[in-house]
């Protein structure tokens, strides 16, 4: 995803290792911490979560208890 100049040749092993430490940084901090400009700074979306299901059905730590 980087632009490059006309006449310029890609460096494969350059943008591999860029590629791998911005996947690196956003494993550790949280996804889309590191983005391309290209990909923008506002999304005009948002999920909609109001049908999602309850977090105790795939979460065994959520699964409600009940004692008698």
């Amino acid at each position: 995803m980087t632009q490059w100049y006309l006449f310029e040749q890609p460096n494969a092993e350059h943008s591999q290792l860029l590629m791998q430490t911005i996947d690196a940084i956003n494993a550790r901090f949280g996804r889309e911490t590191i983005q391309f400009a290209v990909a923008g700074l506002e999304k005009p979306w948002a999920m909609r979560s109001e049908m999602r299901s309850n977090r105790w059905m795939t979460d065994w730590n959520e699964i409600p208890v009940v004692r008698v």
